[in-house]
C-alpha cells in the first residue's frame, strides 16, 4: 500500500481535483484507491457523495477510532473514501493537550489492513497546520499540484521547503513523487513560460504529464461523477490517466 499526500499551500491549485481524479485513474487501471479527505471543507467528500454516518476522521484523531471503520464506498470504480467532517476545523483545539498530535494520523494509516487499498491519496488542507503536517507525516510520497502561473512558482517552492522540514524532523521516508501542473491553458504564452520555469527550478520533479484546462473539470463535481465517469475521453481525464501512469512508475518503482 502506497500513501500519497496531495499537498498545496494555495487554494485553487487543483488539489482536490487531483486527489479525486488520480484516484479514479488508478481505479480505472485496476488499482484500489482510497481517498482520505483531510480537508475540513470536505470538497472531495461532497464530490464523491460520501455518506458521513458512523465514526469519522475526528473520532480517529480524538478517540482512537480505527480508520478502516470510516471507509465508505463510492460509485466510482475502484475508489473508496474516508470522508471529511466539519469538526476537523477544531482539531487543533481538541488535541491541544496531546503530545505529538501530528503522529496520530500516521499511526491510524499504519494500522490499515494491507488489503484496504493499493494506494491512499490524502487530500490535505491548503494551509499549514496540524492536519496538513499530519498528512505529510503519514505519507511516503507527496504530489504537489500547481497552476501554470508565475505566482504559483513561489507556492511550489514554499511547499517543497515544508516537505524538507517535515522530512528532517518527523518523517525521514517522505519523498516528493512529483509536481503536477494543472489547469494549463496552452493558448496563453504565459503557460509555456511558467512550465518552463518550473522545470528549470525543479527539474525531473515536474511531471511530464500536464493537465489541460477543461470546463468538464468544473462540471463533474456537481454531477457527483469523477472525470473518468463524466468525460472519460476528454482532455483532463486523459491527462490525469497519463499522470497516474507516471506517478505509478515512481511510487511503485516497478513493484506491485
Amino acid at each position: 500500500m502506497r500513501v500519497v499526500a496531495i499537498a498545496s499551500r494555495k487554494g485553487g491549485s487543483g488539489k482536490t481535483t487531483s486527489a479525486v481524479s488520480l484516484a479514479a485513474a488508478f481505479g480505472a487501471a485496476g488499482r484500489r484507491a482510497l481517498v482520505v479527505d483531510l480537508d475540513p471543507q470536505g470538497s472531495a467528500s461532497a464530490w464523491l457523495r460520501a455518506p458521513t454516518d458512523g465514526p469519522g476522521l475526528f473520532e480517529v484523531f480524538t478517540e482512537g477510532a480505527q480508520l478502516v471503520e470510516a471507509i465508505r464506498k463510492t460509485g466510482a470504480g475502484g475508489v473508496s473514501i474516508v470522508p471529511a467532517s466539519p469538526k476537523l476545523a477544531g482539531i487543533e483545539k481538541a488535541l491541544s493537550d496531546e503530545v505529538g498530535p501530528e503522529r496520530i494520523f500516521a499511526e491510524a494509516i499504519a494500522a490499515l489492513p494491507k488489503d484496504a487499498a493499493d494506494v491512499v491519496l490524502i487530500d490535505s488542507p491548503p494551509s499549514l497546520g496540524l492536519l496538513s503536517v499530519s498528512a505529510l507525516v503519514a505519507a511516503r510520497f507527496v504530489v504537489v499540484p500547481t497552476e501554470a502561473t508565475p505566482l504559483a512558482l513561489g507556492g511550489v517552492a514554499d511547499l517543497l521547503k515544508t516537505v524538507e522540514s517535515v522530512r528532517r524532523r518527523l518523517n525521514r521516508s517522505l519523498e516528493v513523487a512529483g509536481v503536477l501542473v494543472c489547469r494549463a491553458d496552452h493558448r496563453r504564452n504565459l503557460t509555456a513560460e511558467s512550465i518552463g520555469l518550473l522545470r528549470e527550478h525543479h527539474g525531473a520533479l515536474v511531471l511530464r504529464a500536464v493537465v489541460r484546462e477543461s470546463v468538464r473539470v468544473a462540471e463533474a463535481p456537481s454531477h457527483g461523477l469523477t472525470l473518468e465517469e463524466y468525460d472519460p475521453h476528454g482532455d483532463a481525464a486523459e491527462d490525469y490517466r497519463a499522470a497516474a501512469r507516471e506517478l505509478g512508475g515512481r511510487i511503485w518503482k516497478g513493484k506491485a
